[in-house]
This record gives C-alpha cells, structure tokens and sequence, in this order.
C-alpha cells in the first residue's frame, strides 16, 4: 500500500538516481487536486503524490479514471522549473509521453505507442493516461502537476473498458507497485532535465515517431463527418496533423474523434 506519511527516496537508498519526495496517501479525491493545494506551501520541485485509490479521478475533459483501490499506479508530480511559456505548454505532454515510452521499454522490453495527445497504448490497448494541469504567470507556466494513471495489477476490467489493458495482462506476472514508481520517477526525471535544457528536438521526433495510427489511411470522425484521413504528426503547438483529401489540417483535440 502506499500509505506511508511524507518519505524521501534518493541516492541514500541506492533508488533514484535524485532526490524526490514522495507523499504516500491510502486515499485521496484526486492526486492531481491534493497536489494543487500544495502549491500554496512551499512545496519542493519534483514532489511526487501517489496513492492506492482516488475517489474522484479524472482524465481528460474530465472523464473519469476507473481503478480498484491497490492495484495500479496513481500518481501526481508536481513540476516547478520546467522553463516553458504558455505557448510551449505541448512540450510538457511531449516530455511525459516519451518518459513512460522509455520507461516501458526499458523496463519490459514494451513497445507503446502515444495516441494523441498523450493516452499511452501497447498492442493496441490503453495502458496509461495523463492529464497535465499548469498554473499560468504572465506569459510563462509558474508549476504543472503531472498526473498519470497506470494500469498495472487489474487483471479484470469492466465491459465498458475494453480498450484498457495492464502490466499484468502483458506481462503475465503481477507486479510491485513500489518498484514501478521508483524506476518511473527516474525516467521522469531524465526528461524532465531534458526539456529544461532546452532539447526539445529528440524528444519531439521520439514523440511524433511513436504516434498511435500514425501514416495509416483509416476511419475518423472530424467535426461531426466520418472521413478516411491519415495522422502526420504534430504542430509545435500541439496540434494534430490530419491529412484529408490531399491536404494537411492543424486539428484540435474537440475536432477529431478515432475509429469510425
């Protein structure tokens, strides 16, 4: 269980290859809210909040998160220095997306793919998601609470998740939810460090290369209208690149929908 009251892992427990604070919580409405209001101490960049349960989990557009109290990895880290301005905001899915990418390969010999903007795929099938929150100041983002929710020990889920899949249905074995936060915050880090070095690069083409149905001319729902179309890639802003009917078209997340 990751009950624990405040701990600090790092170079002294032979871990992480940093120091992090990790704020172990056997409940809580939502990692992604609790560590919100820690924004208003003095809280260290890098804090890590993770729980066994979340009543009120969230995904994006604030869908709801479904996962058994003690099986999986929920998880919240609060960013303080990640350098970016509002328009480069997309950077931090960027960063994230490619951190768990990593990290399932390094780990588990998996290869995930990243349906856009930042839901985490292998063999087909959801295995992570992340939601990412930024307090904005002036023109430049002050903090970003990064929230990932991972699949990792539900062996069983409900019909209306048939798209979901765990580490444990992929890898046959159950799993220490401890040790995964651990060598996951690492990696994190890594690209964490990365995009406040300003090497963005890399980590674009990583992302962009790793597109879910990227350059495969199949079925979507595009402003209400079912089109054959295929995704390119990315704007710099974000924006998916849709090529329909012989052009190219910068698309937001509300436009397009997969699989019609």
């Amino acid at each position: 269980m990751f009950c624990h009251p405040i701990h600090t892992w790092g170079k002294n427990q032979g871990l992480t290859p940093y120091l992090s604070t990790i704020i172990g919580l056997g409940a809580v409405d939502s990692t992604n809210k609790y560590a919100n209001a820690l924004l208003n101490s003095k809280v260290v960049d890098e804090t890590a909040i993770v729980t066994d349960f979340q009543t009120a989990g969230r995904g994006q557009f604030q869908n709801v998160w479904w996962s058994p109290s003690g099986e999986n990895l929920l998880l919240s880290l609060i960013w303080l220095k990640s350098k970016c301005t509002i328009e480069q905001q997309f950077n931090l899915s960027v960063a994230v997306s490619v951190g768990l990418k990593r990290w399932l390969k390094g780990s588990f010999e998996l290869e995930a793919q990243v349906k856009w903007p930042n839901d985490i795929y292998v063999d087909g099938k959801k295995l992570a998601g992340i939601l990412i929150e930024n307090t904005i100041q002036g023109k430049q983002i002050k903090a970003s609470i990064v929230g990932v929710g991972l699949n990792v020990n539900t062996s069983v889920f409900p019909a209306e998740l048939s798209q979901a899949v765990s580490l444990q249905q992929l890898l046959g074995r159950e799993l220490n939810r401890e040790e995964c936060l651990l060598s996951l915050l690492s990696v994190l880090h890594s690209v964490y460090l990365q995009m406040q070095a300003g090497l963005m690069k890399g980590l674009c083409e990583e992302y962009v290369n790793a597109l879910f149905q990227k350059d495969q001319c199949l079925g979507y729902l595009w402003n209400g209208v079912r089109v054959n179309g295929t995704i390119r890639g990315v704007s710099e802003t974000g924006l998916l690149l849709f090529e329909c009917d012989g052009a190219i078209h910068s698309v937001n997340l509300k436009e397009i929908r997969y699989g019609t």
